[in-house]
């Protein structure tokens, strides 16, 4: 088999295509999911409406951060107490504090 003979092509060519549709419906449907689920309603719904938000949604999913600025969210980090400096940085007293505290030593 020779890639210029005209089966191979068509081959290629539906295979291609094949790729292109894979792609275009990853696109559209786990934009909207990711949209939805990570962005809010709002979001969500711009996707479904402008597809291309959608396919922008499905590729930024690669780089989003769900946990940027969880010190300030995360509820168990407000149930270690106030902060102590240690060594010039702010730490968790507590627990946390003892055991870095004993690990230094």
């Amino acid at each position: 088999m020779v890639i210029g003979e005209p089966g191979v092509k068509k081959l290629l060519g539906s295979l291609l295509g094949i790729l292109v549709l894979i792609a275009g419906l990853y696109l559209e449907f786990f934009g909207i999911y990711h949209s939805f689920s990570r962005h809010g309603v709002k979001d969500g719904l711009i996707s479904v409406f402008i597809p291309p938000y959608g396919w922008y949604r499905a590729i930024e999913y690669w780089w989003h951060d769900d946990y940027a600025g969880i010190e300030t969210m995360n509820p168990v980090w407000e149930a270690l107490g106030p902060t102590t400096m240690v060594d010039g940085e702010e730490r968790y007293s507590g627990d946390s504090f003892l055991i870095e505290r004993v690990w230094r030593e």
